[in-house]
C-alpha cells in the first residue's frame, strides 16, 4: 500500500516537473503538405523524374499495347488457328506478358528508388529550413501542423519556411 503512495506521488511530481518545464515554451506548427504543394523545387523534381523515366515509361506502355494487340488478335483468329499455332500463339503472349510484368517491376523500382531519393533530400532542405525559422522566431518545438490538434499559441511558420526554401 505504502509503495503504491509512492508510485503516485513519483508520478505526480515527475508529471509536473515535466509541465512547469514546458510552460513558457512556444510552439510553431507547419503544414508540410501546403510547402510540397506550391514549392517550385518539388516542381522541378517532378519534371526531372519525368524528364529521366519517359523512355522507360514509354517501353512499358509500348509493351503493354503490343501485348493487348497480340490478345485481341488470339481472341478473334483462335477458333481458325491450328493447335500448334494456337499453343505457339499462346505461349508467344505469355512470353510478352513476363516481359511486360518485368519491365513494369524494374521500371517501378528504379522511379520510387529515386523518388525517395529525392523527395530524401528535400525533407532534409525542409528541416534545415525549420530549424533556421525556429531560431530566428525563438520557437521551441515545430511540429507538424495535420499532428497537432490544439496549440494555445502555436505560429503556423509555414510561409517563413516556404521563403526560407526559396
Amino acid at each position: 500500500m505504502v509503495r503504491q503512495y509512492l508510485f503516485t506521488a513519483a508520478c505526480f511530481f515527475m508529471i509536473m516537473g515535466w509541465t512547469s518545464g514546458a510552460v513558457g515554451q512556444s510552439i510553431g506548427e507547419v503544414d508540410v503538405r501546403k510547402i510540397f504543394q506550391v514549392s517550385q523545387q518539388i516542381k522541378e523534381i517532378n519534371a526531372q523524374l519525368e524528364k529521366k523515366f519517359a523512355p522507360q515509361r514509354e517501353n512499358v506502355i509500348g509493351l503493354d499495347k503490343h501485348l493487348r494487340e497480340d490478345m485481341k488478335t488470339f481472341r478473334r483468329e483462335e477458333a481458325v488457328m491450328s493447335k500448334k499455332e494456337s499453343a505457339d500463339f499462346h505461349d508467344k503472349i505469355q512470353k510478352e506478358q513476363e516481359e511486360l510484368q518485368k519491365a513494369q517491376t524494374i521500371f517501378q523500382k528504379r522511379l520510387y528508388g529515386e523518388q525517395n531519393r529525392a523527395m530524401s533530400n528535400f525533407m532534409g532542405k525542409i528541416l534545415h529550413a525549420v530549424k533556421v525559422v525556429a531560431r530566428k522566431k525563438n520557437i521551441d518545438f515545430v511540429l507538424p501542423k495535420d499532428v497537432v490538434l490544439y496549440a494555445r499559441d502555436g505560429k503556423d511558420v509555414t510561409p517563413d519556411v516556404i521563403s526560407e526554401l526559396k
